[in-house]
């Protein structure tokens, strides 16, 4: 596709956010320009059902029911890249994250933190990471001590942990 094309050695990047602090922490992500990108933001509808709901209007989401509790996206074209995903369940942090990561679709996961915000073409430059050293196997990239660690889903499958006290930083 077009999108695949554009982006940097084909690397395909999901910025996962589970649990985020409010609206505004999705509208940064969202706000993250890389052609070959989503965001999986993954909610505990228990405990925030209200930012559920502003997210439902704001960007037009409609759910259907999948194992994990309900998903949702938009039907307006320009929020294709937004998936939410609501749990009925309280499964935590680490829960959401890895609800986040089994109903993203691409082959490298970015975990954010909630209160981590992104500048625009922050995806490009650790796209650009991954494919300098696309020949080697790339696994783990980490970006800062702020938190923000990207995996393969090789790696994530495998078990490899998104906390970054077992990571090297490239």
């Amino acid at each position: 596709t077009a999108s695949e094309v554009d982006s940097v050695g084909g690397v395909a990047i999901s910025i996962l956010c589970p649990s985020p602090e409010g609206i505004a922490t999705v509208v940064n992500l969202l706000g993250v320009r890389y052609p070959c990108s989503e965001v999986v933001v993954a909610i505990d509808r228990r405990r925030h059902n209200n930012l559920l709901l502003q997210l439902k209007m704001r960007y037009s989401l409609v759910g259907l029911q999948c194992l994990d509790g309900e998903l949702f996206r938009s039907y307006r074209c320009c929020f294709r890249r937004l998936v939410v995903v609501a749990s009925d369940s309280s499964l935590g942090y680490d829960g959401l994250l890895d609800l986040a990561a089994r109903n993203a679709m691409y082959d490298y996961l970015m975990a954010v933190p909630p209160s981590v915000r992104l500048i625009a073409d922050s995806l490009g430059f650790i796209a650009d990471s991954i494919a300098s050293k696309i020949g080697d196997r790339v696994d783990i990239v980490t970006t800062s001590e702020r938190g923000v660690v990207v995996l393969s889903r090789s790696a994530w499958r495998r078990g490899v942990p998104f906390s970054s006290q077992s990571i090297s930083v490239l």
